[in-house]
Formats: C-alpha cells, structure tokens, sequence
C-alpha cells in the first residue's frame, strides 16, 4: 500500500504492540467481502499470528458487485441467467460469504460479524440486513452514489440504527483498537463513506467504557492529500496470508503469483505492506509498549512483506515465510534423499535395461514440487524444491573413497540429468494450474 504523497515521518511500529500480543484485542469494520483483505489483510493475519483477538464486521454482503469469472457473471445483478427473483443480489451475496468465510481461515481470524446480526445487533427482534448500495464511477476517476440505490442499502440507513448496532458489538468486545476507512471511504464509495461514519458514530455511542484507539486506512488510491502534521504507522504484515486470503475471493479478485487484478483488469503487485492514520490513540492498556521516537526517524519502506509490528531484536514476528521456506527445502531434501534410494533399481530383459527407480524417483520430485508449488501458489517455489533436490543428489554423487551412492551408470545419469529436466518442467505445470485455476471459480468455495 503506498500513499499518494511522501510523508516525512513514518512510524514502523504497529496498531498494537506484538510482544504479548495475547489479550489484545483488535476490531476492523469493511463495508464489503474482499475489503478486509485487500487493505488490511496482511495486519490482520500478522496480529492473529501473533496470538491478538482479531474480529471483523462486515457491514454488506456485496451484492451488487461485479463478478470475474464467465462461468459466475450470471450471479451479476440484471445479468442473462440471473434467477434472483425479487431478491435481487442474493445469489452472488451466498457466494460471498463462502469467500469470506475461506479468505478469513487463511488469515487465521476467528470472529466474525454482520452489522445488526448477533452480538452486532443492538436489542432484541429480528436481524438486520444491510445491502450493497453499489457505486457509479466519476469523471474524476473516484466513486459516487449510484444511479439507483435499492431500498435498504448501507447508505441509505439511518445512521444512529446502523452505529447503534456497531456500538453494542463494541460494548462486547472491548476492542483495544479499531480500525476502518477514512472520511472518504479511501476512493469514495458510498458504503465505505458510510462505514466510517457508523464507526465513528458507535465509538461515541459506546462511551468512555470502551477507550480504544482508532485508525483509519490509507487508501492506495487517489484521496484528499493527508496533512503535514498527520501521524502514519506502517505495518509490515503477512504477506503470504493475504495471498492466500485474495484468492479465496475468487469472484472479486484475480490472482496470479504475487499480483492480482480486479475487475478492471488492471494487473497489481501484491503487497504485505498497510498504512494506517493515528485518528486517536487511547491510553495504553496494561501490558503495551509506546512507539519508541526513535522508530519515527526510519524512512518508510514499501511493499516489503512478512515482518511487521513493534518487536524488540531478536523476537520476529510469527510469519508464514518461515514454514513456506522451511517446507520448501524440506521437500527438495526429502525428494533428493528418496530419489537417490529409488535410483539404482532397474529391470534388465534381453539386452534392454528399464531404470524404473529412476523413472520413479522422478515422479517423486514431480509431485513434491507441484504439491509445494500449488499449496503455496507460487511457481517458483516448486522450481526452489526441484533445485533442492539437485543439489542433495549431487552431493550424494560425491565418491566417499572408493564407493559413491549415485555413479554414472544408466540408473545414475537418468536420475541426475532427469532432477535439472522435472525441475523447470514442474514449475511450467504449477504456473499453468495456478492460471487456470485464477481463471474459473472454486468448486469448494468453504474449503
């Protein structure tokens, strides 16, 4: 996430302090499914791994969204095949929610809320449901109200019964922090305008019981330019959670590798790194630590993932970086020590010799490195694995005196000449699933 303008100072510190993460609490209210992760996600996942309660409230389903895949865009509002009835949007608002419910197992957040539903819902009677006002884009390239906003639509609601709802999930959580967009909605859309002004509202309705500190997002997309004066943390979160995250909403968000394209089709890098304005900060909670002055003379740093928060030398942060790279070397490693066993067997008939262990070693480091590749999304993982692999096995091929456990045998040259053939091939299949699958909605949406 990158603000529009420098900003001469930028704490690198966090919402909350990480060390003793446990007990803290932390609230993010979006208007929408996908909002959460693609402007908060890596913070969210990067304070749930740290052990903090994290909860979301959502305040839309979404329903007026746009849809990328062709085999989903009948879900679309007024679209071919739409069998909503008087529902309108309640077809693609069901999907959502299974996106929503994966994207929040990938960022490892466990409390989830819809505004006026549950402990989201001020006093007692039936559920509130709040819909999607949807958006028309300006001439001057921010969003604006739609030509036609549909009875009980986010921004249509009175806002005292909308903060009412909001402030009773607060009274319940006692979040330490709160976090939602700025007064613009970050690029203007109503529901996100709205969300502020509901959160604002309910933190006052809430009280002086529940003093938490509030941030704002800074939005990545043009926005009134911040003050001078106004004061900025960056977080650098899990950046491998948010991937992860983004492509669970497969009907919003395209993924491939470490970018990713809305339905404009305007391909973005990915990035671990979130920017939050300070628009009021509580009295510490027992057990924080205070941005030190010192972290505000660093120069920001962008898009740089996975660590993040305030940590003292020497205590990183929990990350995802750390198991991909562990696992990723661990399977070459595997791959090389059980390929070099396979190796030697062979079938010798009438003159003709078949290295089956070799054949199959192959096939050994071909799944491996695929099952890498497509569990972390990321081709070039599955390549790392397969170089692993290479190197256990050249090592291996070293004599030991007179003896050597890989020799230049047909069995040995057909293992080793075959790891530097499957490794690229390898990455080239796990590139092309991975854009196949960017391509065409989930089969399980709630796995």
């Amino acid at each position: 996430m990158t603000p529009q303008q420098p900003v001469p100072e930028l704490s690198r510190g966090g919402l909350l302090p990480l060390t003793q993460a446990a007990g803290h609490r932390l609230l993010f209210v979006h208007a929408h499914p996908d909002d959460e992760t693609l402007v908060t996600g890596a913070t969210m996942a990067l304070y749930a791994a740290a052990g903090a309660d994290v909860a979301l409230l959502t305040c839309t389903r979404g329903e007026l969204g746009e849809v990328i895949p062709v085999e989903l865009q009948y879900l679309e509002v007024h679209q071919q095949g739409n069998d909503d009835g008087g529902n309108v949007g309640a077809g693609l608002a069901a999907v959502r929610e299974l996106e929503l419910a994966a994207a929040l197992e990938e960022l490892g957040v466990q409390q989830h809320f819809w505004l006026g539903q549950g402990l989201a819902k001020a006093a007692p009677g039936p559920d509130m449901v709040y819909r999607d006002s949807g958006m028309s884009w300006g001439p001057d390239g921010r969003a604006r109200a739609a030509a036609t906003v549909l009875p009980g639509s986010l921004s249509r609601a009175p806002l005292e019964e909308a903060a009412s709802h909001a402030a009773q999930l607060i009274r319940s959580l006692r979040p330490h922090a709160i976090i939602t967009y700025a007064a613009d909605g970050g690029y203007g859309h109503p529901d996100h305008i709205r969300a502020h002004e509901l959160t604002v509202r309910a933190v006052e309705l809430a009280g002086m019981e529940v003093p938490p500190s509030f941030y704002t997002i800074v939005s990545d997309r043009p926005e009134r330019p911040l003050t001078e004066d106004v004061a900025l943390i960056t977080v650098h979160g899990d950046f491998e959670a948010k991937r992860a995250a983004m492509a669970a909403h497969r009907t919003q968000v395209s993924v491939q590798g470490d970018r990713y394209a809305l339905s404009d089709g305007v391909w973005k890098d990915i990035s671990g790194t979130e920017t939050f304005q300070v628009l009021r900060q509580s009295a510490a909670p027992a057990g924080f630590r205070p941005l030190s002055s010192e972290s505000s003379s660093h120069p920001p740093v962008r898009d740089e993932p996975a660590q993040g928060g305030l940590l003292p030398p020497g205590k990183p942060a929990p990350s995802r970086r750390l198991t991909t790279a562990a696992a990723t070397v661990g399977l070459g490693v595997l791959a090389g020590l059980l390929g070099t066993a396979l190796h030697g067997h062979a079938f010798a008939a009438t003159g003709l010799l078949l290295p089956w262990g070799s054949a199959l070693a192959l096939l050994l480091l071909l799944c491996l490195s695929l099952f890498m590749g497509l569990w972390r999304r990321s081709a070039w993982l599955s390549a790392v694995s397969g170089f692993v692999a290479y190197l256990v096995a050249g090592t291996l091929s070293l004599p030991r005196g007179d003896n050597a456990l890989i020799i230049g045998n047909v069995q040995g040259n057909v293992w080793l000449y075959g790891i530097a053939v499957v490794t690229p091939v390898s990455a080239v299949i796990c590139a092309y699933l991975l854009r196949r699958q960017s391509r065409r909605p989930e089969t399980r949406l709630d796995s």
